[in-house]
């Protein structure tokens, strides 16, 4: 299966089925939020840095699955409602064009994506030094890892990297009905984009917190070592990921 060209074509979907509600035919709008909550799933799935960050960031920290569910509504809310300020701010505020619009948005991923890149350090920092400090040992059996909950700092990092690049899909839908003055149903579409990545997140969040349970089972030292070597490989690949995407926003290729 192309995510990536399932991505783009449900891109091009939302722009046309908006159209179609200028039409008044019935049905119309009900398809609209269908669409919108089916691009949410897949927008989650597709190139981008919610997944790979979610991911990573469970697989280096202990979690409960709660927590899971937290970081995908703090992607979601952070990737769509950044949208919706971009477009009410930019364009009905400050009278903006489209095109002007979205050259001020790669301004937000680049920002963004540098972000993410400092979140990767940030994580391969905190994973050298437990070991240095010989956190990673366990004494009389006992696992000194707090157990998870999602960090205010960590929730605050997650909210901002998604809110520094906003939705394009959620963009599309909103700049399109506003143009043909149906807002309220971008809004309502914009939401349903939201509750697509929220799930689709959420659970990509709960399989790692699981899988990362799973690869530390054992004793105390191998325990120790699986969850430091999963810690580092946890920052390396958000550093790489978050260079890649920063890459393609320079060159003009996302």
């Amino acid at each position: 299966m192309d995510l990536h060209a399932i991505h783009e074509w449900t891109e091009q979907a939302l722009s046309q089925q908006v159209l179609l509600l200028t039409s008044g035919a019935p049905g119309q709008f009900a398809a609209l939020l269908g669409l919108c909550l089916f691009y949410g799933i897949f927008h989650a799935l597709g190139p981008g840095h919610g997944k790979s960050i979610v991911t990573s960031y469970f697989l280096g920290h202990k979690a409960h699955w709660l927590d899971g569910i937290s970081a995908g509504f703090i992607f979601a809310l952070g990737h769509s409602m950044s949208a919706i300020l971009f477009v009410v701010v930019l364009h009905l505020i400050l009278q903006m064009s489209d095109m002007e619009i979205m050259a001020q948005t790669r301004i937000g991923g680049t920002v963004g994506y540098s972000l993410i890149i400092c979140i990767g350090f940030w994580m391969l920092w905190k994973a050298f030094r437990r070991s240095d400090d010989g956190h990673d040992h366990c004494h009389h059996g006992h696992d000194h890892t707090h157990h998870g909950t999602l960090r205010r700092k960590d929730a605050w990092a997650l909210f901002l990297s998604a809110s520094l690049s906003p939705c394009t899909g959620t963009m599309i839908v909103l700049l399109f009905t506003m143009a043909n003055g149906i807002l309220w149903m971008g809004i309502l579409g914009a939401l349903a984009i939201a509750l697509g990545m929220w799930g689709t997140i959420a659970g990509i969040g709960i399989a790692a917190i699981l899988l990362r349970h799973r690869l530390a089972e054992g004793g105390g030292h191998r325990r120790a070592m699986v969850r430091r070597a999963l810690s580092i490989t946890a920052g390396l690949v958000i550093i790489a990921s978050g260079g890649f995407l920063l890459s393609l926003t320079l060159s003009g290729g996302h």
